[in-house]
């Protein structure tokens, strides 16, 4: 606006304080974002994305049996419990082979699966076997005996759970049957890959890695352990070498 005071003219420009107050702020809020921004980015890269760029092949060397070279720990609070359980598990595929009677890993399981199955409810049955030495190491087939007498147990109907006994060849075949559990034929095939979940498994809890390792154990202790369906439920067979 133009006033005239005097002859002289005066032009007179109004400001709007609270367009530059706004202004103002939202010049310092984007500042503000953006150097959070830069810190959330620096925090991820050297954090976790660094990080777990040298944990990727770690899963993949201990599949392939590289169990001599223990894990480097990490204290970040994100990979610490993360490389804890793998060094667990690279422990834990460790056998020392050697020479036992079978009877007295299945004493083992039967004393403590006995008592807890009663609990449950649960009808356990373990056949009758001929005892025979068998070659392998005994804590460790226990440990996959357990393992797959919890999927029995987390899978199955909750009625009845029966331990078998067969041999073939130089072998002896130990089998877990549970009752009420299925599996698609095309995931059967899968059950034994890291970290794979059946279809069934949607509303239980575990890590996919249970079979995975049950069957490199066995393999360690030149030994199997396959999986199938039959007429009276789900079942497991773990294949044992006899010794001599």
């Amino acid at each position: 606006m133009v006033e005239d005071v005097n002859g002289t003219l005066y032009r007179i420009a109004y400001r709007n304080r609270e367009a530059a107050t706004g202004f103002w702020v939202l010049n310092v809020s984007l500042g503000v974002m953006l150097f959070i921004t830069v810190i959330l980015l620096w925090f991820i890269g050297s954090k976790i994305i660094k990080p777990f760029s040298r944990f990727t092949e770690l899963p993949y060397e201990i599949a392939k049996g590289n169990l001599t070279t223990p894990l480097v720990a990490e204290k970040s609070r994100f990979f610490g419990k993360f490389l804890w359980g793998m060094e667990m598990l690279r422990e834990n595929l460790e056998v020392n082979n050697g020479e036992f009677y079978l009877s007295e890993a299945m004493q083992d399981i039967q004393r403590y699966y006995k008592d807890k199955l009663s609990l449950q409810h649960t009808e356990f049955v373990m056949e009758g076997m001929t005892d025979c030495l068998v070659k392998g190491d005994k804590e460790r087939v226990i440990e996959v005996l357990q393992n797959i007498m919890e999927n029995a147990i987390k899978y199955g109907d909750g009625r009845q759970i029966t331990i078998a006994f067969s041999e073939e060849e130089d072998c002896r075949l130990v089998s877990v049957v549970n009752t009420g559990s299925s599996i698609p034929e095309a995931e059967l095939v899968h059950i034994f890959d890291s970290f794979y979940r059946g279809s069934n498994a949607d509303h239980v809890k575990g890590s996919g890695l249970g079979l995975y390792i049950c069957r490199s154990l066995m393999h360690r202790m030149d030994g199997e352990v396959f999986a199938e369906q039959s007429e009276d439920g789900f079942l497991v067979t773990v294949v044992i070498r006899k010794a001599g």
